[in-house]
């Protein structure tokens, strides 16, 4: 009989072992998916981008996480691929929109071919502000120039840790295009709170309080972006948005009204 000539102690281990054999495949294939970095440079190479201004546009708009929903503009992905930019991105990428809107590698790939579409010339960082502005938004693209030249370091919600080093980026293109990280609506010192920077959302987009003057205030909503403080500013100064907010608190404390 068996089970005299089998230990139970080895009974217990027999059975064990293969539940052990099951588990390992799924943790080997949960550790071998594609990293964030290995994607951007992936899609940097395919679409002939500067990594570090993949990796710029990743950091702004996500902060190089992979969020599934869309933005508050409705861009999706890390590169925020607009509703009315996703037909041009699946044309230039050859993936499909609900490839774009679902999977790392293949957003990072077509924001990449759309920053490349719309790059006239140069090989220079400053050469692809222009690019950058177009697919992005003035504002994003000041915040993404900014971020170029301090350069960026975070460890991901998956731990894996990315590092972006310091560029040297020139005050001007090679097109001769104005500044984008020098945006027209230059911020200006708030005049309700000093520590804030102002810039003025477009006037269609709020109207005066129609209540008493000294109906009592006793509520403060705060809410949060579902995306980069720059590119939320840019929504309130678009007239067809009607949003717009009293301050935007962006992710490193900077205070704009």
């Amino acid at each position: 009989m068996l089970d005299r000539v089998i230990p139970p102690t080895l009974w217990r281990a027999l059975f064990v072992t293969p539940l052990i054999l099951l588990l390992l495949p799924v943790s080997t294939a949960s550790a071998a998916a594609s990293p964030f970095a290995s994607a951007m440079q992936s899609a940097a190479q395919a679409r002939q981008v500067p990594l570090a201004v993949v990796e710029a546009t990743a950091y702004v708009n996500t902060r190089w996480e992979w969020v599934a929903t869309p933005s508050h503009n409705g861009g999706v992905g890390p590169m925020n691929v607009q509703p009315s930019q996703m037909a041009l991105a699946s044309s230039l990428s050859g993936h499909t929109e609900a490839q774009i809107k679902g999977d790392l590698a293949a957003n990072l790939d077509a924001g990449a071919a759309l920053l490349a579409y719309y790059h006239a010339a140069g090989t220079d960082l400053a050469s692809w502000r222009t690019s950058v502005a177009t697919t992005q938004g003035s504002l994003v693209a000041s915040e993404i120039f900014n971020v170029l030249r301090s350069g960026a370091s975070r460890t991901t919600s998956t731990g894996e840790a990315i590092t972006l080093a310091p560029q040297a980026v020139t005050s001007a293109g090679t097109s001769g295009a104005a500044s984008v990280d020098a945006p027209a609506a230059a911020a200006t010192a708030s005049p309700d709170y000093p520590s804030a920077s102002w810039i003025p959302a477009d006037p269609s987009n709020y109207s005066t309080a129609n209540r008493t003057h000294d109906y009592p205030i006793d509520m403060i909503v705060i809410h949060d972006i579902e995306g980069s403080a720059a590119s939320a500013i840019q929504d309130f100064q678009t007239p067809n948005y009607a949003a717009s907010a009293h301050y935007v608190v962006g992710y490193d404390g900077a205070i704009t009204q």
